[in-house]
């Protein structure tokens, strides 16, 4: 009886663990469909330099912040937000542009050569968003844009941001890390009724498009 006993401890085990840790690796795959709650779009947009839209977005002239909310990736129902009135608790007739609490630019190579693509990255009002723009031959072309509304990650918006966008070295044929090459790491929370669930996905842009390396969720 004892072996008997002892296998159902086993399988009673891994049915405990295993749907904790739900792992899916893709093999190079395009990064054409969200992951969790990270969701992806990558229409291809003809960008400014990096740095104007950045300076876009940090801007206090609303036309200039909406152009640059644009050129990240935002649509016309979210570059804008409803302002209540403190007094009646009403919305008001008139939205107000999105305001912008952090903006990060960074770049770094996230293919097999030195070319470095910008990643822009934000915090707007309880959302998160980040865009990967490439060099192209008149300037630069918007591959892909990422957002989330990481709402179970709310310790401020340059921890959040932090969390929602990194940098990991890529480890090159032997497994040791390449100081010079990238995977973009990106990290979307959600979850429901006290549970905590993070979504993370790998990139690296291959041929000119980003592609999704390996994606997991704990």
């Amino acid at each position: 009886m004892r072996p008997k006993r002892f296998a159902f401890v086993c399988c009673a085990w891994m049915l405990l663990v295993l749907p904790r840790a739900d792992f899916a690796q893709t093999s190079e795959a395009p990064a054409n469909q969200d992951v969790g709650s990270l969701a992806v779009h990558t229409e291809r947009t003809a960008w400014p330099s990096p740095e104007s839209v950045a300076a876009g977005l940090r801007s206090s002239d609303d036309q200039d912040r909406i152009k640059a909310l644009v050129l990240l990736g935002l649509s016309e129902d979210q570059d804008k937000i409803t302002v209540w009135d403190q007094k009646s608790g009403k919305p008001l007739p008139e939205k107000q542009v999105l305001p912008v609490d952090i903006v990060q630019l960074f770049y770094a190579a996230l293919g097999s050569d030195d070319t470095r693509a910008a990643v822009l990255a934000v915090a707007a009002s309880q959302m998160t968003y980040a865009a990967v723009a490439i060099p192209s031959d008149k300037g630069w072309t918007r591959i892909a844009t990422f957002d989330c509304w990481c709402k179970y990650d709310m310790n401020g918006p340059r921890d959040v941001l932090s969390e929602f966008v990194q940098l990991h070295y890529f480890f090159e044929r032997g497994g040791l890390p390449n100081p010079q090459h990238y995977e973009l790491v990106l990290r979307a929370s959600g979850g429901g009724s006290g549970i905590y669930v993070q979504d993370e996905a790998h990139y690296r842009i291959r041929h000119g498009e980003l592609r999704l390396v390996m994606s997991f969720t704990s």
